[in-house]
């Protein structure tokens, strides 16, 4: 007599297997860079950023998007694109080869520039947004205003011309 495993809804179901899965393994997910807003700059360090000039790190730039945009925004702003300093005198684009953080392959590219990474839109900790500032300052600004120059107004409520 040939015996069968039976299951109910109580009992595990058997897991399926997938050949390919464990022919092939899954490629590992794709590193992050994370991107912060364009108006972003931290108090936590002094870095001026190779593509847009603002204290934060140039990795984290939201100026830029694409790999492409990144790389003429190095060559617009005369940077190497392996060291990311800013081509002087004397620099012959001899950077030493690093393992970039992202691809990790030994290659002529600054991290900041590689296209492998995805980028991943996200607010720092310490981002002040100045939207909220700037309408509370308006808001101030319209009280004083109101204050320094009350209208005028006739007997019947209406204002006088």
């Amino acid at each position: 007599m040939l015996r069968t495993k039976s299951y109910n809804r109580r009992s595990p179901q058997p897991k399926k297997r997938n050949h390919s899965s464990r022919d092939e393994p899954a490629p590992p997910p794709r590193p992050k860079r994370y991107i912060y807003p364009r108006d972003y700059e931290t108090q936590q360090v002094k870095n001026d950023c190779a593509f847009c000039g603002r204290n934060h790190y140039s990795d984290n730039c939201g100026a830029v998007d694409t790999s492409e945009e990144r790389e003429a925004a190095l060559d617009r702003n005369g940077r190497c694109r392996t060291c990311v300093s800013l081509k002087r005198l004397g620099h012959n684009n001899n950077c030493g080869r690093e393992q970039c953080r992202y691809c990790q392959r030994s290659t002529d590219h600054h991290y900041t520039i590689c296209s492998h990474p995805r980028h991943e839109f996200t607010l720092p900790w310490d981002y002040q947004s100045p939207t909220p500032r700037s309408y509370r300052e308006r808001q101030r600004d319209d009280s004083r205003d109101a204050r320094h120059h009350p209208k005028e107004q006739s007997r019947h409520g209406t204002r006088r011309h």
